[in-house]
């Protein structure tokens, strides 16, 4: 759960900088609005019966430099503030750690090891919650840039509630 804790500070650190970034870029003195962003990848995901669609930075594949392991990451527009939008920002950051080969499907760990897949979700989706765990279900890696889900969610660190989640991500950007 250590890499959890790091991966998931330096995504929400990533996200704030894009998100106050974008405000400075949006306010350019009564022009002509700006076009909206354009995002490389996509994402189609469903939490507790509400689709979130709308990125706000890339859709990024990433390889960790000490264990090689590589993960996907994205943020996404909707959900809530709970009363802390410094931290939130009504966004929420989802990332599946240790993806799986291209064709594997794995199994969801609501208490994975440090090398097996996870996904983890930061912010607010669900009102009155902010951090989730995968606890059940399966992502598959169709392809070497796309992945399905299906499964629940349980929110940390009580794993008291469940969530469901169905989906695909397309990763847009490797590094």
């Amino acid at each position: 759960m250590k890499r959890f804790s790091i991966f998931a500070v330096l995504l929400l650190s990533l996200s704030l900088i894009n998100l106050s970034c974008s405000k400075k870029d949006d306010d350019n003195g009564g022009d002509t609005p700006a076009p909206p962003a354009s995002f490389k990848g996509s994402v189609t995901i469903t939490i507790n019966g509400t689709t979130y669609n709308d990125l706000l930075m890339d859709v990024i594949e990433s390889t960790d430099e000490d264990d090689g392991l590589k993960d996907v990451a994205c943020l996404l527009k909707g959900g809530f503030s709970n009363g802390s939008p410094d931290f939130s920002g009504n966004n929420f950051a989802l990332a599946i750690t240790n993806i799986p080969e291209v064709g594997q499907t794995v199994t969801l760990n609501n208490n994975p090891l440090e090398e097996e897949t996870s996904l983890i979700i930061v912010g607010s989706p669900v009102e009155g919650y902010q951090y989730y765990i995968g606890a059940t279900g399966s992502i598959t890696r169709v392809s070497a840039d796309k992945y399905t889900i299906d499964g629940t969610l349980n929110n940390v660190p009580n794993m008291d509630t469940e969530f469901t989640i169905s989906g695909t991500i397309e990763v847009g950007v490797h590094q």
